[in-house]
C-alpha cells in the first residue's frame, strides 16, 4: 500500500479520538473550574455551561429502566459530540495560525500532530500494513522497492513509521507551550481558553459513558455463549488457574459446548 494510503487511514483512526488535556496556558492563582465558568465564552458556551449542572450523570441518580437510561445517555453523548464540534470549527484554525506563525509550519501539520500525539491505536495501522506486506514475494519486492525509492527521494523515515510517532509527539508538546502562551496574549485568549477546558470536561464525560453505553446496547452478558469461558473465569477467580488448560474445548476444537450457550443468554 502507499505511503498516501496509509496516511489517509491514520488520519481516519485520529480524527476522532479525545484531546482529553489541559490546553489551557498556566494562570497563577487561577482555578481550573473557575476559568471554565468565568470565560467570555460565546452565547452556545454559555448556555452548554449552564445547562452542564443540571445533565444526566451515570451512577449519580436513580433510572427507572435500562431503556431510559441508554435515551438519557444517547441524549447526552449527541449534545456533548455537536459542542465539541463547534468548539473545533472555532478554535483549531486559531491553533493552527497560531503555530504556523510561530514555527512556519502549515496550520495542518500542526493540528495532526495535537491529534497524533493523542493517538493510542492509530499506530499499529502500520505494523498491520508491515505484517500484510510480508505475506507474499509480491508484497516484501513492493516494500523494498519503496524503500529505495524512499532512500533516493532522502525520505529516510520510511520503515521506520511507528517509532516517528513518539517523537513527534514530543515536537508537540514542546510546541504546545508556545502556541498556548501566545494565545493566552490575544484579545480573546480567556474565551478560546474557556473552550478548551469546556472541552476537557465534554470529553471526559463521553469517555466516562461510553464503556456502560456500550456494554447496555452491544453486549450485555455476552459470555453466556461461551460456557467454558464462564467456566474458566470461575475458575480462575477461585485460585483454580491450573485447572483452566484442562477444561472441556478450552485451547482447541471448540469441544465441551464451546459456542453452545446460543444467542438466546443475551439479557435485555
Amino acid at each position: 500500500m502507499r505511503t498516501g494510503l496509509l496516511t489517509f487511514a491514520l488520519i481516519t483512526i485520529s480524527c476522532p479520538l479525545a484531546f482529553a488535556q489541559d490546553y489551557r496556558a498556566p494562570k497563577p492563582g487561577t482555578d481550573a473550574g473557575a476559568t471554565a465558568s468565568s470565560t467570555g465564552t460565546s452565547g452556545a458556551a454559555g448556555a452548554s455551561g449552564q445547562t452542564a449542572e443540571a445533565e444526566f450523570t451515570l451512577g449519580s441518580q436513580s433510572v427507572g429502566n435500562v431503556n431510559e437510561l441508554v435515551k438519557k445517555v444517547q441524549e447526552q453523548n449527541d449534545k456533548a459530540t455537536k459542542r465539541i464540534l463547534e468548539i473545533d470549527a472555532y478554535v483549531n484554525p486559531i491553533l493552527g495560525e497560531t503555530a504556523n506563525k510561530l514555527y512556519g509550519i502549515r496550520p495542518e501539520e500542526f493540528l495532526f500532530l495535537m491529534k497524533q500525539s493523542l493517538s493510542k491505536r492509530a499506530p499499529a495501522v502500520f505494523r498491520k500494513q508491515r505484517t500484510a506486506d510480508n505475506q507474499t514475494p509480491e508484497g516484501i519486492l513492493d516494500y523494498f522497492d519503496k524503500a529505495y525509492a524512499a532512500i533516493q527521494a532522502r525520505e529516510y523515515w520510511y520503515g521506520r513509521e511507528e517509532s516517528l510517532v513518539p517523537q513527534d509527539a514530543a515536537l508537540y508538546q514542546m510546541m504546545k507551550t508556545d502556541v498556548l502562551a501566545a494565545i493566552a496574549k490575544r484579545p480573546d485568549g480567556d474565551k478560546i481558553q474557556g473552550m478548551l477546558s469546556e472541552r476537557d470536561m465534554l470529553l471526559s464525560r463521553l469517555n466516562t459513558n461510553l464503556p456502560l453505553f456500550n456494554y447496555l446496547q452491544e453486549r450485555r452478558e455476552w459470555w453466556k455463549t461461551y460456557p467454558d469461558y464462564m467456566k474458566a473465569v470461575e475458575q480462575e477467580s477461585q485460585g483454580i488457574d491450573s485447572e483452566i488448560n484442562g477444561t472441556p474445548g478450552w485451547g482447541g476444537g471448540g469441544g465441551g459446548g464451546w459456542g453452545g450457550g446460543g444467542r438466546g443468554g443475551r439479557g435485555r
